[in-house]
């Protein structure tokens, strides 16, 4: 499998489609949820290309991750 730079959230990182953001830094960019299931719902994006949670954990840097988990 491979990223598809197509993808919703690519699409929201290269700024096709908006977002409200709430925090962004050069590895995550934390946003709200256009469609919140809770009153306050952000998603937090990595900016490099991982397929999921496995690609990312598997990987990213000790340093990259860290900095995702602490944004």
């Amino acid at each position: 499998m491979t990223y598809d730079d197509e993808n919703i959230f690519a699409k929201i990182l290269k700024g096709d489609i908006p977002c409200e953001s709430v925090f962004e830094d050069e590895h995550v960019l934390s946003f709200k949820d256009i469609n919140p299931q809770a009153k306050l719902h952000i998603l937090i994006i990595p900016k490099k290309k991982f397929i999921d949670i496995t690609d990312f954990l598997e990987n990213a840097d000790p340093e990259y991750q860290s900095s995702f988990w602490y944004s």
